[in-house]
């Protein structure tokens, strides 16, 4: 069973949102706007990457001889 109201059919004089009997039928519908935070990457990997990139191995193979003389 789906609740959707049609814009004609919502109530336009109501200032305050949703009707406490339309919020829980959403919350069972799993119709809410809450979001899981969850990353792909750890922090590790992310220190990782952006320390090894290909940048910095080309500045590391150019300035490393003239720092150790």
């Amino acid at each position: 069973m789906t609740f959707i109201l049609k814009e004609n059919e919502m109530d336009k004089r109501s200032s305050y949102g949703l009707t406490s009997d339309v919020v829980k039928i959403r919350q069972q519908q799993q119709q809410t706007n809450k979001v899981k935070k969850t990353t792909s990457r750890s922090y590790y990997q992310i220190f990782f990457f952006n320390i090894f990139t290909f940048f910095n191995l080309i500045n590391c193979i150019l300035f490393y001889p003239q720092i150790v003389k």
